[in-house]
């Protein structure tokens, strides 16, 4: 028990810990050893490695010794964020918590996504000046990687949200090897019908050297600009 303590008590009293463990939950959740003391300066609870997907926060107030229960939450997505207001709280004879309301910040992943699609479109395009291609084929290749881009993207967000960093890295290099052969058919397609000589070679050449030098630029922003993520 003092081991236990030791490594999860986070500077709280060892009695008002003992409380904890004892306390009996009506709907029969149980503690799970890790605690956080809150202050004004800091009211951020963290919890990052394998946090439970159905809990319920249980708040002890050591001035007036009573635990004040949470209702039963459920994580939605790999990295959940809640917010609880205790602002203008008063706890009543039934000593229940406000509810634990949603916070993701969906506009700044939203924002965060749009500059993925923006940067790695503009990239695929600059690629495309290289190849010097007409300006009808140029349109035409700029419609095609915006498709691709944003359903790639689109993807990626959503493994990320649902699973996390880890597989969003795991599930890269396969989506962009996807793309990859999917650009290739599609512009074989369209360079048929156009005057460009070699076409099939070209819009692999293309495809290839574009989703490259997006996928380089994308590990870089992974790895140094994770905010971008």
């Amino acid at each position: 028990m003092d081991d236990v303590f030791e490594t999860f008590g986070n500077g709280l009293e060892k009695e008002d810990y003992l409380r904890f463990i004892e306390y009996e939950d009506q709907d029969g959740f149980y503690f799970l050893k890790i605690v956080w003391v809150i202050t004004p300066e800091n009211n951020v609870l963290h919890w990052g490695y394998y946090p439970p997907s159905c809990f319920k926060i249980l708040l002890f107030d050591p001035l007036t010794d009573t635990f004040l229960s949470g209702a039963k939450t459920q994580r939605y997505a790999f990295k959940s964020y809640f917010k609880v207001d205790l602002e203008n709280f008063e706890p009543t004879v039934e000593e229940i918590l406000p509810p634990a309301v949603r916070n993701y910040d969906y506009a700044g992943e939203i924002g965060s996504l749009l500059v993925r699609i923006i940067l790695t479109v503009f990239i695929e395009l600059g690629v495309a000046v290289l190849f010097f291609f007409g300006k009808k084929v140029f349109l035409k290749i700029v419609f095609v990687n915006v498709v691709t881009q944003v359903l790639l993207n689109l993807f990626l967000n959503w493994i990320y949200y649902q699973n996390g960093s880890l597989a969003y890295g795991m599930a890269y290099l396969p989506l962009e090897f996807l793309i990859i052969l999917i650009e290739s058919v599609v512009y074989s397609i369209l360079f048929t019908k156009t005057a460009i000589k070699r076409p099939v070679l070209k819009a692999i050449l293309y495809s290839v050297f574009a989703n490259a030098a997006s996928f380089a630029v994308g590990i870089l922003l992974w790895r140094y600009l994770p905010f971008a993520f």
